[in-house]
């Protein structure tokens, strides 16, 4: 139900009872509260165990332990649902840096770091295609060092995979000569026309500035799954880290193959919403930059 604020009702936030009063770029309203799902999979069963087990673990500390951590909550600020601020407590911290460094696979700690978060990346960017095995452009044949004429290379990149589908020869482009030629790492001397796929198993290759990732740091990629095209603004929960790029790491594709078991297979024409951040290896992240992409066919 939606209503004005105004003399008498003022701006309502929050909850009380089965009641929640919120609003968006529509107005305010106020509605039932309701209880979402539990979801319950591997990966979210793993979440819970962690959050379970570090919670007994701080219970273990010592008084001047928790101290440390209760000092170093209170240095740092987020955000709840409404915009307003709020300092983490001494097990909100220790969970949250734990949680941290258990997403980039080191060891949990007892005593609290410096609070010197790493900056966030400067940009970021990504492309997705979905599976599909019809040719995609044109190839003359030629030798490994020869520029090999493949109709267009508006969607291809150095380092992307494409299948020469009647040898079948996979080659990967070394560099892009110009609009329409590439260096192969292969020797193509069997391919006919319109014979070449650049992704039959379906295709995501990211950019991000500055790369490579910077010494002691972890560049963190959650996604969404597959959404609808007049979706703009996912839910925070929607989106689940399925990938993390180590120090010296530079911009990796050919991710299809570790997003597709986590989040599902994209369709030509749907939306996908990425978040990247970085984690130093004291446990503390970056504020992160989001971007999106519409599947589509690298049609030449």
């Amino acid at each position: 139900m939606k209503y004005a604020p105004g003399l008498m009702v003022g701006q309502l936030s929050g909850k009380a009872g089965s009641t929640v009063a919120s609003r968006n770029r529509n107005g305010s309203y106020i509605r039932t509260r309701v209880s979402p799902m539990l979801v319950q999979n591997q990966y979210t069963d793993a979440v819970r165990s962690s959050f379970t087990d570090l919670a007994q673990r701080f219970r273990t500390l010592t008084a001047a332990q928790i101290a440390a951590w209760n000092a170093l909550g209170t240095g740092i600020t987020r955000s709840n649902s409404i915009g307003q601020p709020y300092t983490l407590t001494g097990l909100q911290a220790y969970l949250s840096i734990n949680r941290n460094l258990q997403t980039i696979s080191q060891d949990y700690i007892d005593t609290p770091p410096q609070n010197s978060a790493p900056q966030a990346p400067t940009s970021f960017n990504f492309a997705i295609y979905p599976p599909h095995s019809d040719a995609d452009t044109t190839v003359t044949v030629g030798a490994t060092d020869d520029d090999q004429n493949v109709g267009s290379t508006e969607f291809m990149e150095p380092g992307m995979t494409l299948w020469f589908g009647s040898g079948p020869v996979v080659a990967t482009v070394l560099s892009i000569t110009d609009a329409t030629h590439v260096k192969l790492t292969a020797s193509i001397t069997t391919v006919t026309a319109d014979d070449v796929v650049i992704a039959p198993n379906g295709w995501l290759s990211l950019y991000f500035f500055p790369h490579p990732v910077p010494t002691d740091e972890y560049y963190a990629l959650a996604a969404t799954p597959p959404m609808s095209p007049g979706i703009n603004r996912p839910t925070k929960n929607a989106y689940k880290t399925f990938f993390v790029m180590p120090p010296a790491t530079s911009s990796p594709d050919e991710l299809y193959q570790v997003y597709q078991p986590r989040l599902g297979s994209v369709a030509v024409g749907q939306k996908v919403f990425m978040t990247l951040k970085s984690i130093n290896t004291n446990g503390l992240a970056s504020g992160q930059v989001a971007y999106n992409a519409t599947a589509q066919l690298p049609r030449a």
